[in-house]
């Protein structure tokens, strides 16, 4: 008679629905959702101040930032949410990514799943928030000087 042998192999399946495509799907929406407000504003930085041109969707969001954030202050729900979303959303983005893509086994071992678009979010996730604590470093930096 033959035990069954019961693998240990485990993986985080936090952010699956499924295994199949389902999950690849919702997880790469999401990563997309919280990417879209970091990069037009980055961008729209970019173009404003750096290449002083305007181009409508990109310097609007980026106004619409800092109007909202001259206008209300810390007082506003909503600048809160931008805030967190500028900061947040780029490392909820690597981190949902980075569950999906790799897999630990209790070795201490990973395994890595090819989902390009999965690793190009983590890429471009991790890309924003070193780009956006490195921002607040130095402002924060030359407020000493």
């Amino acid at each position: 008679m033959m035990k069954k042998s019961h693998s240990s192999y485990r993986s985080h399946r936090l952010f699956k629905l499924r295994t199949g495509s389902q999950g690849r799907k919702i997880t790469t929406i999401t990563s997309l959702v919280l990417l879209i407000l970091p990069l037009l504003f980055l961008t729209g930085v970019i173009f404003k101040h750096y290449l002083k041109t305007d181009l409508w969707i990109f310097t609007s969001v980026y106004e619409w930032i800092i109007l909202s954030d001259q206008k209300y202050g810390n007082t506003s729900p909503v600048n809160w949410i931008i805030r967190f979303l500028l900061l947040g959303g780029p490392f909820l983005a690597f981190f949902i990514n980075f569950l999906f893509v790799f897999e630990y086994r209790r070795s201490a071992s990973f395994s890595m799943s090819y989902k390009w678009i999965n690793l190009l979010l983590i890429i471009s996730g991790a890309f924003l928030c070193l780009i956006f604590l490195s921002y607040l470093i130095m402002e924060n930096m030359t407020m000493f000087d």
